[in-house]
């Protein structure tokens, strides 16, 4: 990736040719030093269409950060007014990749994309799955829990009761009668007491049912707008036999005019398998074998 740059004098075509495996990636155009007052208009032709791609004003806005890349083939740039514009970017290499750009390079992007869609097709159906276990084994460690609570209760109890009938003076043989039916009026209500206590396991099992369904289960995905997934329909569109995962980048950029990493790190995802996961209703995803993939548009 080299930098580039060129100065437009104004009313006077600027023509550019980009050589072949190239981008030129356009970031900002500026006025120069010397300015005169009003308004300049920078315009871009390509294939015979011309477009404005920017509009500096004296002392108001004399500079414009863009993002626009540029395939292969000849380009010219315009101007109207009475300025001179300064332009900046960068004249990349395609094998190189786009990643060139403070990122990965082609081939680890590509590798980092194949196993990431790979994971994509398999976690698609996994993650609901997981997030049910993870919340099942939870209840079941709360009941485990009570259950050793209600044990240790129950041991704590008989414990009591024992030392309390060791502190108990002995009775005269006189009362011997008594003293055996002493053991039995205490046994009973001890008994009585222990009874709902094993009977109280089923306590767990409806706490369980209460909380699954008043807890709400989500797939832990983010939303995409909905403009974002019509931009990623209109990529598709047109590819009938589907896009490489190698060259998705590229025709994304081609299309939307702006870099595929940045679009879906915006929206909070860290990695592209991220995004194309949270989309199984536009997009998906063919495994070729040997770590080719290819992007497909969804079926109606």
């Amino acid at each position: 990736m080299k930098f580039w740059s060129a100065c437009i004098k104004p009313s006077k075509p600027f023509p550019v040719e980009i050589p072949d495996n190239h981008t030129l990636r356009l970031t900002q155009c500026s006025l120069g030093e010397n300015v005169k007052q009003g308004k300049t208009v920078l315009k871009v032709k390509v294939a015979g269409k011309e477009c404005v791609i920017a509009s500096l004003i004296t002392e108001k806005m004399e500079h414009c950060v863009m993002e626009l890349m540029f395939e292969e083939g000849q380009i010219e740039f315009i101007t109207s007014g009475q300025n001179e514009i300064h332009l900046a970017g960068n004249m990349m290499d395609n094998e190189e990749g786009m990643d060139g750009m403070g990122g990965m390079s082609d081939e680890e992007e590509d590798e980092d994309d194949d196993f990431d869609a790979k994971a994509a097709m398999k976690g698609m159906g996994k993650g609901q799955d997981d997030d049910e276990d993870d919340e099942d084994e939870d209840d079941d460690g709360e009941e485990d829990e009570e259950m050793d609570d209600d044990g240790e209760g129950e041991e704590e109890e008989e414990e009591e009761e024992e030392e309390e009938e060791e502190e108990k003076p002995k009775p005269k043989q006189s009362n011997a009668g008594q003293k055996r039916n002493a053991p039995e009026t205490k046994e009973a209500p001890s008994k009585q007491q222990k009874t709902p206590a094993k009977t109280n396991p089923s306590t767990p099992a409806n706490k369980k049912e209460a909380a699954s369904a008043g807890t709400p289960k989500t797939p832990g995905s983010k939303d995409v707008p909905a403009d974002v997934k019509t931009k990623l329909k209109n990529v598709l569109a047109g590819h009938s036999s589907g896009i490489k995962g190698s060259d998705f980048p590229n025709e994304w950029a081609k299309a939307v005019k702006t870099p595929l990493k940045d679009t879906y790190m915006k929206l909070g995802f860290k990695k592209l398998n991220e995004f194309i996961k949270a989309c199984p209703d536009v997009i998906t995803v063919e495994e070729k074998g040997g770590g080719n993939i290819v992007y497909h548009p969804k079926k109606k």
